[in-house]
């Protein structure tokens, strides 16, 4: 899943993780997805709330931003804390 503010394309960097996790996880099913939403964390939640996922893995560069996402003091609002494996995967 790529979020940003408005539609764009990958960077090469972007489109060069994208291949190597297809590559990585080549006996699995995977898909991504591009969205755009000004808010992250709603984002994810709709996300979740709008498929059959068992589990979100990203990469991601900024340790402390991820921390914001996941630990905030409305983490009993959001469902996929506790119901989703979210794995987060340093660049």
């Amino acid at each position: 899943m790529h979020i940003t503010n408005q539609p764009e394309k990958l960077g090469l960097s972007q489109q060069d993780n994208k291949d190597s996790l297809k590559d990585y996880f080549n006996n699995f099913e995977v898909r991504f997805y591009n969205l755009t939403n000004k808010n992250v964390e709603d984002a994810i939640e709709c996300f979740v709330q709008s498929r059959d996922i068992n589990m979100i893995a990203m990469v991601g560069k900024n340790v402390n931003y991820f921390q914001q996402i996941l630990f905030h003091s409305k983490i009993e609002n959001i469902s996929y804390h506790t119901n989703i494996p979210f794995l987060v995967m340093h660049e």
